[in-house]
């Protein structure tokens, strides 16, 4: 039986959508996070880049997909399709809750990061 997670609340900040987040990811969740990237690395740079940059839109839209499902619990008190739900979001609500998940994803912004080294 899986324990239950601690959660956070946040607010969005146009529409006010109550989305509840798991506070934590466990290492499983962050080995499967990496592993997407891992997949998708062709090549890498002499600075560790991603030197060919083929299908990385693909890389990205499932590393950000796989993180809205793994820590989105619940979109205004609805558990089920989280992932549409926060993708049919207004551009500014999508980019705060992305924000936060990248912030539990890792300390620094996991898939920021990872679009930072990629648009290099």
């Amino acid at each position: 039986m899986e324990n239950q997670k601690d959660t956070i609340t946040i607010e969005t900040p146009a529409d006010k959508h109550s989305v509840i987040l798991n506070a934590y990811i466990t290492g499983r969740e962050k080995r499967n996070l990496n592993n997407i990237f891992q997949a998708w690395q062709v090549g890498l740079g002499d600075k560790g880049m991603i030197s060919d940059k083929k299908d990385t839109k693909g890389m990205i839209e499932n590393a950000e997909n796989e993180a809205i499902k793994t820590v989105v619990v619940s979109v205004d008190g609805i558990s089920e399709n989280v992932l549409d739900k926060v993708l049919d979001m207004k551009s500014d609500d999508y980019v705060f809750v992305i924000k936060k998940i990248n912030e539990i994803t890792s300390g620094s912004g996991f898939l920021a990061e990872a679009q930072t080294e990629i648009a290099k």
